[in-house]
C-alpha cells in the first residue's frame, strides 16, 4: 500500500482584497514570494531611496495579486501597498513562528 502526504491539509486559508467594489485573490505565499521578500528585507531598507522601496512593495503586490493590473497598482494609495503586503504575509509568519517555538521545546 502506497503512502500518500497530503500537501491540502497545508492550504493556507484563502486571503482576497477588495478595490473598488472588485475582488482579487491574494496567492498563498510561495517559496518564491518568501524568497523575494527576504532579498529585499535583507537590503538596506534605510539606504534605499523612497523610490526603490516603493518599486520593491509594488513587485511584491504584482506576484501576489497577477490579476491587479500595473494601473491599479500604481493608482493604490501608499499605504494599500504596504497593507497588502503585511497582510499577505501574516498567516505565513505564524507558520514560522508555530515552527520556532516547537523547535525550542
Amino acid at each position: 500500500m502506497a503512502k500518500l502526504l497530503d500537501l491540502n491539509s497545508l492550504a493556507p486559508e484563502k486571503k482576497e482584497v477588495l478595490l473598488y467594489d472588485r475582488k482579487y485573490t491574494i496567492k498563498p505565499l510561495t517559496v518564491g514570494l518568501f524568497a523575494l521578500a527576504q532579498k529585499y528585507q535583507s537590503v538596506d531598507i534605510e539606504n534605499q531611496s523612497p523610490v526603490e522601496q516603493l518599486e520593491a512593495g509594488i513587485e511584491i503586490v504584482q506576484k501576489l495579486i497577477p490579476d491587479m493590473s500595473e494601473e491599479d497598482i500604481q493608482q493604490l494609495p501608499l499605504e494599500a501597498v504596504q497593507a497588502i503586503i503585511v497582510f499577505a504575509f501574516q498567516s505565513g509568519e505564524a507558520v514560522n513562528n508555530e515552527h520556532v517555538d516547537a523547535e525550542a521545546k
